[in-house]
């Protein structure tokens, strides 16, 4: 990714607040949890980003609400490289699409020692190749609930996250509500390829020592009874209940 931190940033408005917590951040007085939420990032949130990258402090960390894109992902993921305590991640309602996703997994997949196992991408734009890119990393993550509600990944991206799901030896909860999937639709491949896929949950999910981190898909009720139409509908995978 490069120092992306000397880049040249656009300038946005000065908001007291956040300038305020990004100086306590810097003096390393952030807190294990730190909030975020609804307050417009300056600097593209660079500077957020630059701190987040040194912190040993803060485990749990809200930016929901704060118009991150995908240029604040690239800076995003950058710090995740380098940060080695944040377990909570939350990025719901912003506009992060498949080219931030993209990002956000280079920088999780580079660093050996992230602690994080909670990412929360409720309501982005991350689509067919941003859940493609993610599916493909989760193997290689040590996340145990990750959200990808309501972020347009369709059928394809469904079965891409599903399938990378499967792959993982931690994760337990994977939230796929409201994807736009069309289940009823899928050819015979993609049924043989699903069937597959939750045949290797359903082992993993089997074994004694799985018996208390279970791995546990969300879908909404229009999924679940295409599923069950098919007789695919794994009652100890999937579920329709937060």
């Amino acid at each position: 990714m490069g120092n992306l931190f000397s880049r040249k940033r656009r300038w946005v408005p000065p908001n007291p607040e956040f300038e305020e917590r990004l100086e306590q951040g810097k003096q390393g007085k952030w807190k294990i949890k730190e909030s975020f939420r609804a307050m417009k990032l300056c600097k593209d949130g660079a500077d957020l980003a630059e701190v987040l990258s040194t912190d040993s402090v803060v485990e749990n960390l809200d930016l929901s609400f704060t118009g991150l894109g995908d240029d604040e992902a690239e800076y995003l993921g950058e710090a995740l490289q380098r940060n080695t305590t944040l377990k909570v991640l939350r990025l719901s309602n912003n506009h992060i699409k498949a080219k931030g996703m993209g990002f956000l997994c280079d920088g999780l997949s580079d660093n050996n020692n992230s602690a994080l196992i909670k990412l929360d991408l409720q309501n982005n734009a991350i689509g067919l190749e941003g859940a493609a890119k993610l599916g493909n990393m989760l193997d290689a993550f040590a996340l145990e609930e990750l959200n990808v509600f309501w972020n347009q990944v369709g059928t394809q991206g469904f079965l891409d996250l599903i399938e990378g799901a499967s792959g993982s030896v931690t994760l337990q909860r994977l939230d796929l509500r409201y994807n736009g999937v069309q289940l009823e639709e899928m050819d015979e491949v993609f049924e043989r390829t699903l069937a597959r896929v939750l045949a290797a949950i359903q082992k993993r999910n089997s074994e004694p020592d799985n018996k208390d981190r279970k791995l546990q898909i969300i879908i909404d009720p229009t999924c679940q009874k295409a599923l069950d139409d098919i007789g695919l509908n794994a009652e100890d995978v999937f579920t329709t209940e937060e």
